[in-house]
């Protein structure tokens, strides 16, 4: 699910973490123009240092205290606070999502656990898209329904090589192979 902007472009699925760098640059930079020195040239400083850090527990703390002279931005900063909480909000939910649809397709898994072709493929793009929503790479991987899925990949890839489509480029390249 990509967007796209005027110049027909894809835009990457994980625009909000760059999102919030880019914001707070720009947060960063008006709260600086305010006062050149004191308070708020320290609170911006650290909004910056705090978003280059990818600390967002922190960017969220001084977006939510912002100083008195620096006042002129507070709805622009809770506005942000608030569309962070609700792009969070659909991240979760979209999780649920797709963990339910990768549960649905393992659930057609054969008795020794072996996955059709078409099945493994939509649970591979399953698990892809689950691995971009998830924060947490080590848990992804520690998930079960992933090492299996996993597994069935580099067992349908190995009996690919092994026995690959008429219609596949090696197919078409090996002279020994009829077709």
């Amino acid at each position: 699910m990509t967007q796209t902007n005027p110049t027909h472009r894809p835009l990457p699925r994980r625009t909000l973490r760059i999102g919030r760098l880019g914001l707070a640059g720009v947060i960063s930079l008006a709260a600086t123009t305010l006062a050149s020195a004191g308070p708020t040239s320290e609170w911006s400083e650290q909004v910056w240092d705090a978003a280059q850090a990818g600390d967002n527990t922190r960017f969220s703390q001084l977006l939510t205290n912002v100083p008195p002279s620096a006042a002129s931005i507070t709805p622009s900063a809770e506005l942000l606070l608030k569309s962070f909480d609700n792009n969070e909000q659909y991240r979760l939910e979209k999780i649920e999502e797709v963990t339910a649809e990768l549960d649905e397709e393992l659930a057609g898994a054969d008795e020794d656990g072996s996955i059709d072709d078409l099945t493994l493929s939509q649970a591979l793009v399953t698990a892809i898209e689950l691995q971009i929503l998830m924060d947490d790479r080590d848990t992804f991987f520690a998930d079960e329904r992933i090492g299996r899925v996993m597994a069935a990949g580099v067992v349908g890839a190995t009996k690919a090589e092994r026995h690959p489509h008429p219609a596949t480029p090696a197919a078409r390249l090996d002279p020994a192979r009829p077709g």
